[in-house]
Parts: structure tokens; sequence; C-alpha cells
């Protein structure tokens, strides 16, 4: 059972992640009048911080199986919420497609700790039981 979750927590979060990096590869800001390249840049930076680096490091957590790796991803994504900017959630179809790498972070997330809990449980278990029997 938890090597299911853990395996379900794992897809999620490498959905995510190739999600993540497929969003930051086209969502390069176009020029809207500005003929400053540098400008260009600088609104690209944005993107390269909270898209790309999260999602590579989502990748690395899922690989090694760390969950910290895996909230930290979750932590630095947050406040992509500020900069692409929120819609309203009373219409399921206006949740734009940045926030779905967020949602997978998360649900990675929580997964990976219910299965580290249930790991670390029976062995505390097994050492109370030993101790007194």
């Amino acid at each position: 059972m938890k090597k299911n979750r853990f395996l379900f927590a794992t897809i999620i979060g490498t959905v995510g992640s190739l999600m993540g990096l497929y969003i930051w590869k086209d969502y390069i800001p176009k020029s809207t009048g500005d003929t400053i390249e540098d400008w260009i840049w600088i609104l690209r930076l944005k993107y390269v911080i909270f898209l790309y680096i999260p999602s590579c490091i989502a990748l690395v957590a899922v690989v090694f199986r760390k969950t910290h790796l895996m909230l930290l991803a979750f932590l630095i994504s947050v406040p992509l919420v500020k900069y692409i900017g929120i819609k309203p959630l009373i219409i399921p179809d206006t949740l734009p497609l940045v926030y779905y790498p967020l949602v997978c972070y998360l649900i990675s997330t929580i997964l990976m700790i219910n299965v580290s809990n249930k790991n670390l449980n029976p062995s505390l278990s097994n050492r109370c039981l030993s101790r007194t029997g």
C-alpha cells in the first residue's frame, strides 16, 4: 500500500515538474512595443525563478525521494500566483495552466510525507514493544 502511494507521489511529482518545464519553455514574454532586449530578459528571469528552478528541484526530489525538496519546490512556486495573476475560481475553466505544476507539487509532497510517516510509525511501535516485552 505504501509503495503504491509513493509510486503515485512519484508520478505526480514527475508530471508536475515536466509540466513546469514545458510551460517555462513556452512562456517567453512577447515584446509589445518594447525594443529593449534587456527588458525582455528581465521579464524572462521571473519565469526562470518561479517555473524552471522549482521544476528542476521537483525532478531531483522525485529521483532521490526527498520530501523536503518537493516541499521547497512548492514553496518557491507559490509566489507565482502574485506575478501571473489570480483569476476567479468560480468557473473551473479559469484556472491558468501555471497552477497545475503547483498543485502537483503539493499533492506529491502530501503523499510523500504520508508515506514517510507510515514508515516511522511501525519502527517506533516495534521499539516500544521490544522494550516492554
